[in-house]
């Protein structure tokens, strides 16, 4: 078993080490581009949220008490959005979309952003 782990990790690690190197010799890339990729990664890890948390916590619980499961993802998905409210989007720095105002500081957000 210890095999197996040492090669995933190796794997994890170079398919890393491969994406990062990409992303720093790509300076610029199209806003086409840029939203088929964030597209790919969106699926990628929603599939990963379904197929590997999701349905073992259902197949783990009875049907009643699905209600954690619900509340679980409720909960994530209220995360998510309180985090897209208060971290800064600072998209008119790359010239790709005007900037969505949030009620925010500006130093908040960078910090935010920082973090």
């Amino acid at each position: 078993m210890i095999n197996q782990v040492l090669i995933s990790a190796a794997g994890l690690g170079i398919a890393s080490l491969l994406g990062s190197a990409i992303g720093l010799l790509i300076k610029k890339i199209s806003h086409r581009l840029n939203d088929i990729f964030l597209g790919f990664c969106a699926g990628m890890m929603l599939a990963a949220s379904i197929v590997c948390l999701i349905m073992p916590a259902i197949e783990m619980v009875s049907p009643i008490q699905w209600w954690q499961i619900i509340a679980g993802v409720a909960a994530g998905v209220g995360l998510i959005c309180a985090l897209d409210y208060v971290t800064p989007h600072l998209h008119h720095l790359t010239g790709i979309e005007p900037e969505i105002h949030h009620s925010n500081k500006a130093s908040i957000n960078r910090i935010l952003l920082f973090v």
